[in-house]
């Protein structure tokens, strides 16, 4: 191990002075991805121990009992949930559009630092490039020394150029690959997060309206499902004056006709001419 330690340290000299901004790029890299990776533990941590609750919570219709819970959660997380839930009483489109407000305040928090990771992928291997080309201008110097008092060009004058630009784009390119990696993970692993929040915030909004309408069913229509209305008589519109019979509204026979068939006339007469 030691031996190979100097070997890399050898390695890191003859890369020339665009080490050391390669080398600060790595170190960044490196403390943003351990940053990350806990922020995330602990993110999925404490959603797993807050939502579940406040999901409870609000269905239960314990409204303060949730902003309490959102009082005593992170602090990103509670401001987004607090800000949804402080507005119930508006109607649901106003509780909907204090969701999206939040969520576009606090998903930045959720990807911070992450664009620093873009920026060393993209960074890192413009750097060895440039290594490459410091690399080449100082073959060409040694050449336009050696060649200037007379002497054969030989490997070892160009060793030293192409030890730098070879090194330098290893080097670009081993920063580069790892970090673009990260990157693309947090993204993936914030999207997730963000489409979780947003699933459990549409969840939510459903839970506490749909049981608002069933409360206001129940008000207006009873438990049985019927209207508590009282059931008004309607009355029959009265024909016009002089209007024709034939105009005016039929009246409701009497029982006892309907119950003989409208026939009680003909029986009579027949009662009539028996002797």
């Amino acid at each position: 191990m030691p031996g190979m330690g100097t070997q890399l340290y050898q390695l890191f000299l003859r890369g020339g002075p665009v080490m050391y901004p390669l080398a600060l790029c790595s170190l960044i890299a490196l403390t943003v991805v351990i940053e990350r990776l806990l922020f995330l533990r602990a993110t999925r941590k404490a959603i797993a121990g807050f939502l579940p609750p406040l999901r409870q919570a609000v269905s239960g219709g314990q409204l303060p009992e949730a902003m309490k819970l959102c009082d005593g959660a992170p602090t990103w997380l509670g401001r987004l949930f607090r800000s949804g839930l402080s507005r119930m009483s508006l109607g649901q489109k106003e509780v909907r559009t204090a969701f999206v407000e939040g969520s576009a305040l606090e998903v930045p928090y959720l990807e911070k630092w992450i664009g620093i990771l873009s920026t060393i992928a993209h960074v890192a291997p413009l750097l060895g490039l440039l290594g490459t080309v410091t690399g080449m201008i100082k073959c060409f110097q040694e050449i336009q020394r050696v060649t200037g008092g007379g002497a054969p060009v030989s490997p070892t004058n160009l060793a030293g150029g192409i030890w730098e630009a070879l090194i330098t784009t290893a080097a670009g390119l081993i920063i580069a690959i790892p970090v673009y990696i990260a990157y693309n993970y947090f993204v993936v692993a914030t999207g997730r997060i963000v489409n979780e929040l947003e699933r459990y915030a549409a969840e939510m909004v459903d839970i506490v309206f749909s049981r608002e309408r069933r409360m206001q069913r129940t008000l207006n229509f009873g438990p049985g499902g019927k209207s508590s209305a009282p059931a008004q008589a309607q009355a029959v519109p009265a024909a016009p004056a002089g209007a024709p019979a034939s105009a005016r509204p039929a009246e409701k026979p009497p029982l006892a006709t309907s119950l003989t068939g409208g026939n009680s006339s003909a029986g009579e007469k027949a009662a009539a001419t028996e002797p």
